[in-house]
């Protein structure tokens, strides 16, 4: 059946006063049949542990399973702990999920690899971590290797290439989302991922890598290029911040993901006209920053 997919960049500012932002969010829960997953940013784990984050935000640890049905506002409620642990090894946020069967979602934690990833000081991601961070310092060239960037760790790229290999023998299409924007003309040069440019190789390899969905750009961005093998095209969007919406205004993305297939399954001559509340397979849009993504992209 044909879905459509909400793309919205929130923000886990302090402990317990982002209980009032996340009680907001919780409208979602509340009020919407869909199913929703979310992604770490380096804002969620600035001053809380990355473990606590998982379990609240119902971020799977493991790479199979699917976030609990419990609501977000109960979930919260179980408790909230400010201090980061120091004791526990850190979870692995990233994840996969079947959203139809004609598509798969790839979650990525571009927070795992990073100067404010908040793990413990011993564990393997805080070592290569840090070992990334003094082989690439922060440069003219490398505008983006600043600490609360980050990027994905050697583990979970080799888990990232194993499931867009799965998701080819599968006939699957594939989303995928992450925190830190991964093209360089989707966002601006300063808020790329670490490893922008190794992620960038693996998507681009794939032709069922079609929407690469991010955030930390506050004022968003977005641009679709040609995959380098075959003759379908890639759509990258950095979703503007909803912390940067005007009074009485708002920022998201709707996305038709079967329109979506169709238009970047052929190359641009497959591109259509459409009409004027509407951009291609972006069917609504939430502000004047998104909207001129959608524009821009299609």
């Amino acid at each position: 059946a044909p879905f459509s997919v909400l793309c919205a960049l929130f923000s886990l500012t302090h402990a317990r006063a982002s209980l009032e932002q996340l009680v907001q969010l919780e409208q979602f829960d509340l009020n919407a049949t869909a199913q929703q997953f979310h992604t770490l940013g380096n804002h969620c784990i600035s001053r809380l542990s990355r473990t606590f984050v998982c379990e609240k935000l119902a971020i799977p640890t493991t790479t199979s399973t699917r976030p609990p049905s419990a609501s977000l506002f109960t979930r919260l409620m179980r408790g909230c702990s400010s201090t980061p642990s120091t004791t526990d090894l850190p979870p692995t946020a990233y994840y996969s999920h079947d959203l139809s069967p004609r598509w798969v979602l790839i979650v990525l934690d571009t927070t795992e690899l990073s100067g404010h990833a908040n793990h413990p000081p011993d564990s393997e991601p805080a070592r290569e971590s840090a070992a990334y961070l003094a082989a690439n310092p922060l440069s003219e060239k490398n505008p983006h290797m600043i600490p609360w960037n980050g990027g994905i760790t050697k583990r979970q790229m080799a888990w990232l290439k194993a499931e867009i290999r799965r998701a080819e023998r599968r006939g699957k299409l594939v989303l995928v989302a992450c925190h830190h924007p991964i093209h360089p003309d989707s966002a601006r040069k300063s808020h790329l991922a670490w490893n922008y440019r190794e992620i960038l190789k693996v998507l681009r390899k794939s032709s069922n890598v079609r929407l690469v969905l991010s955030g930390h750009d506050h004022l968003g961005g977005g641009c679709r290029v040609t995959a380098r093998r075959g003759k379908t095209e890639q759509v990258y969007v950095t979703v503007p911040a909803i912390l940067e919406a005007g009074e009485h205004e708002n920022e998201y993305l709707v996305v038709d993901v079967d329109e979506l297939e169709r238009l970047t399954g052929g190359g641009k001559g497959n591109r259509t006209a459409v009409a004027a509340d509407a951009a291609g397979f972006f069917i609504g849009w939430g502000g004047p920053k998104s909207e001129r993504i959608a524009r821009q992209v299609f």
